[in-house]
């Protein structure tokens, strides 16, 4: 197993993370109704204690979305269940895991926008840049990592090893089973 991201670092930067995100809310939007959407399942970590951070009054929703089959995507994205909150003229901030092909994000981005949102934010734990195929604006990175197939602290393969407080790239015994 090699740890890519301690559990440490995970902390520091949601705390970096939160505190930008707090600045930036009430310096552009301190009077509006602000929206944080979870991209389940992956995310529910990450999303849970950045909120605790948040420092103004947010209402939470949750969205799932499937777009992997094992360790690649089936570049299929399907909504398996859609938010219920009413978003229009809300600042909404998607709060996603990892960002790779963008595939995933540029559907949650084109539905939402169907629903006039004030603005869309996106905030991403982790971005494969080198793996785009469609490009996404994301607005607040945690960080950046290489194109390795990562699991832990949410991230999965197959439901497996999401309950890892660390972010770890999967050896091939880990998955060859």
């Amino acid at each position: 197993m090699k740890v890519l991201i301690s559990q440490e670092k995970i902390q520091d930067k949601i705390t970096e993370l939160s505190d930008s995100i707090n600045k930036f809310i009430l310096e552009k939007y301190p009077n509006d109704d602000i929206v944080f959407i979870c991209v389940l399942t992956g995310s529910i970590f990450f999303f849970s204690e950045l909120l605790r951070k948040i420092k103004i009054e947010v209402i939470t929703d949750y969205i799932k979305i499937s777009s992997y089959q094992g360790k690649s995507t089936s570049y299929n994205v399907k909504i398996l269940k859609d938010i219920s909150v009413d978003i229009t003229d809300k600042v909404v901030f998607v709060i996603e895991d990892i960002v790779d092909t963008g595939l995933t994000l540029n559907k949650i981005i084109s539905l939402f926008k169907e629903r006039n949102p004030k603005d869309i934010i996106i905030c991403t734990l982790l971005d494969k840049p080198s793996q785009r195929i469609i490009d996404v604006k994301i607005d607040f990175v945690g960080f950046e990592i290489p194109p390795e197939f990562v699991v832990g602290y949410g991230l999965d393969y197959n439901e497996k090893f999401r309950n890892k407080p660390y972010i770890y790239c999967l050896e091939e015994d880990e998955y060859a089973n």
